[in-house]
């Protein structure tokens, strides 16, 4: 009595079945369409701009090809990957998206060095975000495909696989805070994250994987 249930749930696919009519007739249902591209792009265009503005003037025009290069890498791998009994965790939203350009707001003006820097960062967040979730060698070799197409159409720039394969960023090879920037000794990398699992190890007595 006097008792009013909300509820929410995402539309069938993916392992999610469909809600029953029976259950659903109890309920005034409202629906949340997805936001189209032009949304998508005025709102994450309006943070990049605004992050850019404590760039050098020649960052002013890459906000837009950023963006427009998240999208384009969102919205095709939504496409071209789809979720199957075996890749249950292909799902990419909104978050996944937001994901990208939180990690490249990451990075201090001053720890980039040049605008082919900033094209680094961003290619290494869309991998850590979409490019690392993947188990396969195909789909893996269709990501590096997708991502290099983005790079030439959306950048103008013609790099190969090599150029964008080992970039990394990070912000655990200093006491904190680190600033987050690019790693270039992988040897020291490596031998951080080694110190790391050696910690977790004695702290918790159980080896890491």
């Amino acid at each position: 009595r006097n008792t009013q249930f909300l509820a929410a749930n995402a539309p069938p696919g993916g392992g999610r079945s469909e809600v029953t009519p029976r259950l659903m007739r109890h309920f005034h249902l409202i629906n949340l369409p997805d936001l189209s591209n032009e949304s998508m792009k005025s709102i994450f265009l309006s943070i990049m701009t605004g992050f850019l503005q404590d760039f050098p003037s020649e960052y002013a025009g890459i906000g837009e090809p950023v963006v427009e290069g998240t999208l384009d890498v969102y919205v095709e791998i939504q496409k071209a990957l789809l979720p199957t009994p075996s890749k249950s965790h292909y799902t990419f939203n909104l978050r996944d998206l937001a994901k990208v350009i939180q990690g490249i707001l990451m990075v201090d003006p001053a720890n980039i060095e040049n605008v082919d820097q900033f094209l680094r960062l961003w290619s290494h967040e869309c991998s850590r975000v979409f490019r690392d979730r993947l188990i396969s060698d195909e789909d893996k070799h269709w990501y590096d495909e997708k991502i290099l197409a983005v790079i030439e159409t959306s950048f103008k720039k013609n790099w190969t696989k090599d150029e964008i394969s080992d970039v990394c960023f990070g912000d655990f090879l200093a006491t904190k805070p680190a600033p987050y920037v690019e790693i270039k000794d992988m040897e020291k990398a490596n031998s951080v994250l080694k110190d790391f699992a050696e910690d977790y190890t004695l702290n918790l007595n159980k080896p890491m994987d």
